[in-house]
């Protein structure tokens, strides 16, 4: 792995940076997939993640403060001959699967899971209210990814596009933090994101997998 980045202070202190890129290579990995009516482990040659992080933090005054994260991913498989059929090449609708047992080359196509960029903003205010050392605290945040792959068969109909969700809060309390009241939301938005999807064991045709929760308020 190599690794390198920087950390300061800006703006009069008031500003937090941190920079880092990466490149990374795997080896030897293992990892399950469904052929026929079972799950079976298969062997990645080699796979590489590379890109960059920034992370900034921002507090101008004591009632202010402001966050954000962001990074570049570039994950693929280098090396992955005998990756497992899509339910589309399942199906006979699309190419590229052959063999026994039937698989097909992964090779410089993205890992699961990996969006080429995420990113969250965070803005929160917080002020005194009355005389008796208590707070009232308000916030939003914002957080967001561009599409990936949520199963391991490259397969389109797995797909998670880009989305972005929406969160907010109101808190009351003691400055000391001992205890508090909050009002939040979060996936205002109602964002349904497919967190894991996979063919069907015995029915490689179809698929299956399970979705976030929606909005929530409490």
């Amino acid at each position: 792995m190599i690794e390198a980045g920087a950390k300061g202070l800006v703006l009069d202190n008031q500003l937090v940076y941190s920079l880092a890129i990466f490149r990374e290579t795997f080896t030897e990995l293992q990892t399950s997939a469904v052929q026929g009516l079972a799950f079976i482990v298969t062997n990645v040659g080699e796979a590489r993640s590379q890109g960059a992080e920034l992370e900034l933090y921002y507090r101008p005054d004591s009632n202010w403060r402001v966050g954000f994260n962001g990074a570049y991913l570039d994950a693929k498989y280098v090396d992955f001959p005998g990756g497992p059929c899509s339910s589309l090449q399942n199906a006979g609708l699309a190419p590229g699967c052959s063999g026994t047992p039937r698989s097909q080359n992964f090779s410089g196509v993205p890992t699961q899971f990996a969006s080429k960029w995420t990113g969250s903003l965070d803005v929160d205010y917080v002020t005194p209210l009355g005389s008796g050392g208590n707070e009232i605290g308000l916030g939003v945040s914002v957080y967001g990814r561009s599409k990936y792959d949520s199963s391991l068969y490259n397969d389109p109909r797995m797909v998670q596009h880009g989305y972005a969700q929406l969160g907010a809060h109101i808190d009351y309390g003691p400055a000391d933090d001992r205890w508090s009241i909050s009002l939040f939301g979060r996936n205002l938005t109602d964002e349904r994101i497919i967190e894991y999807s996979s063919v069907v064991p015995g029915a490689g045709t179809a698929t299956t997998g399970s979705y976030s929760r929606g909005r929530q308020v409490g």
